[in-house]
């Protein structure tokens, strides 16, 4: 009865050192309510959560990351597009402000910031950089006549396109003035050479002789008032009613 009695007793004593453990190891991992494998319900949503802010984080790092990479492609080709048409241009060695070398934005200022006031602008860069001056990325500007058999010489001695930049700011594409290749625009002006003959101005001649003899009447009734002619209006009705004639 007494060894009964102990191994009972042994037996209860392992039952209770067992269930203890077996409380205390619940207990324990009720303190961990986010570990997946005990409490799915709950913690499915924190988990999703954080997957969501992951993916945010990513695509805007890659945002993030594409604009840097396009900031730093402009900077690299602004530069390299600078230095290009300062020291590389086949124009490089004619003199010029550097801003107006580098970038259209010096004549954009004078033209439509100001109004136009790039013309006169150029007459005082002559002043300062003699009778051949870089305008723009692009163009020269020359106030030399000794130089115009140069630049206008007789179509068989040399041809030159028209630059497409200068002609497509009036909007007529096509048209025999905007015509840029030299044998086409060549081929059309030959079709209007008949009206710019001798011939054909002279027998305007009466014509033009009576529109200058009204607008010269017009002259002298506006110095008899007093008042002022605006000059510009005045040419440009005189061109438009030869025209109209």
């Amino acid at each position: 009865m007494t060894a009964f009695r102990c191994a009972s007793a042994v037996a209860l004593q392992d039952v209770a050192v067992g269930h203890q453990s077996k409380l205390a190891f619940s207990v324990h991992r009720s303190h961990q309510p986010h570990s997946p494998s005990f409490s799915p319900l709950f913690t499915s949503i924190p988990l999703q959560q954080r997957s969501c802010a992951q993916v945010l984080d990513m695509t805007f790092i890659n945002y993030l990351s594409l604009l840097q990479a396009a900031v730093f492609v402009g900077i690299i080709y602004c530069i390299v597009l600078v230095t290009r048409r300062l020291y590389f241009s086949p124009i490089s060695h004619f003199p010029g402000p550097k801003l107006a070398i580098a970038t259209f934005w010096y004549q954009f200022y004078y033209d439509v910031i100001l109004g136009g006031q790039y013309v006169w602008k150029v007459r005082d860069l002559h002043k300062k950089y003699g009778p051949i001056v870089r305008i723009n990325p692009y163009e020269l500007h020359v106030d030399d006549p000794d130089f115009l058999e140069d630049i206008f010489r007789g179509p068989g001695s040399h041809k030159r396109d028209k630059w497409e930049w200068a002609t497509k700011g009036l909007g007529v594409p096509g048209a025999t003035l905007m015509t840029n290749g030299h044998d086409l625009h060549r081929l059309r002006r030959a079709a209007l050479n008949p009206f710019f003959s001798k011939t054909s101005v002279r027998n305007l001649q009466p014509l033009i002789d009576a529109k200058l003899d009204f607008f010269i009447e017009r002259f002298e009734e506006f110095h008899k008032s007093g008042e002022v002619m605006v000059i510009n209006h005045a040419f440009a009705a005189l061109t438009n009613g030869m025209h109209e004639a």
